[in-house]
């Protein structure tokens, strides 16, 4: 049985949602059994992990409990939480950092590029595939990461300026090393030792010093899908974590997804920069270099997983992507 985990990170602001203010972590013990909370390079930063979910309902739970649990903690504290890939007007030199031992090291590696990148993604853990299965299920999914941010493309606005990008988080947070689409893998096993090898020689100061679209998360021993933008909306934001998982299910299932979807990485990069430059208004390359509209393929995606989803995400998908969920049949 797969299992899933949930990471959103939110910005802090003051009551007028101007600038940033400062979470009050320090009053913060374990909000619920829930889930958890954790600090971010730059200190306005909220992030909040689930716990293991077991199923695509505990997906909407969590997101509605989770934010709703945020935004009256903000109302206490006389503050508001923003939710977006990028902050619109919110200038990065202005932020300050989480003053730790880790993070000061972080940045003496990184250093500005570190510094800029004040973005929000929304990652999602799927556990409960095999060693075994692992690299097959790995490999597939690298072609439909770019579908992934398009879908959720929620970035635009960058410190005041309209980048033209509809991803521009990705386009900011591409800059450090290791992002992008992930190389194939040949078995956990091998991911693991290449991590623990870069640790030994210096290159990383952990294991799960990588940011790729997608990960063999080193601790958790997920695949991690993290190029997902933050959404406003809850349950779109749930609605659309559930497809991702219901589509990583049937590659699990060894089910067809998309027919030729099975791109070359210079193909899964090229629709990777179509993919944040035009967000739902793509036209992605299949593996023919037949270019195909992200309505297409939305809504093959909702009638391949339309059994799985429930009803709540399924409304929400289609209403979003306009897809008639009555006429939901493969294309």
């Amino acid at each position: 049985m797969l299992t899933y985990g949930i990471e959103e990170e939110f910005m802090w602001l003051s009551r007028d949602g101007r600038q940033s203010a400062l979470p009050p972590f320090d009053v913060w013990d374990s909000p619920t059994e829930n889930f958890s909370l954790s600090k971010e390079t730059h200190l306005g930063v909220v992030e909040i992990s689930s716990h293991i979910l077991t199923s695509f309902r505990d997906v909407a739970r969590h997101c509605s409990n989770s934010r709703a649990w945020l935004h009256a903690q903000a109302n206490i504290h006389d503050a508001t939480v923003f939710a977006g890939g990028t902050h619109p007007t919110l200038k990065w030199q202005n932020e300050p950092l989480v003053d730790t031992e880790y993070h000061g090291k972080t940045l003496e590696r990184y250093g500005e590029v570190l510094k800029r990148g004040l973005v929000f993604g929304m990652h999602g853990h799927i556990g409960g595939i095999t060693e075994e299965d692992m690299p097959r299920v790995f490999n597939t999914l690298r072609s439909y990461l770019p579908i992934f941010l398009a879908m959720s493309a929620n970035s635009r606005e960058f410190a005041g300026r309209d980048t033209g990008m509809e991803c521009y988080r990705m386009t900011a947070f591409s800059s450090l090393p290791r992002t992008g689409i992930p190389d194939v893998i040949s078995s956990a096993k091998s991911e693991i030792a290449k991590l623990n090898h870069l640790v030994n020689q210096k290159v990383l100061e952990r294991t799960t010093e990588l940011w790729f679209d997608a990960r063999y998360h080193p601790v958790y021993r997920t695949i991690e899908v993290r190029n997902m933008d933050m959404q406003a909306n809850s349950q779109l934001a749930s609605a659309m974590l559930t497809l991702m998982f219901a589509v990583v299910e049937q590659i699990h299932r060894k089910n067809t997804v998309l027919e030729n979807w099975k791109a070359p990485t210079s193909l899964i990069n090229e629709n990777r920069w179509i993919a944040m430059r035009d967000g739902k208004n793509a036209c992605l390359f299949n593996d023919q270099y037949e270019q195909v509209e992200m309505s297409t393929i939305m809504h093959t995606l909702i009638a391949k997983t339309k059994k799985r989803l429930p009803e709540a995400a399924l409304q929400t998908l289609c209403e979003h992507f306009n897809v008639n969920v009555e006429e939901t049949t493969v294309v």
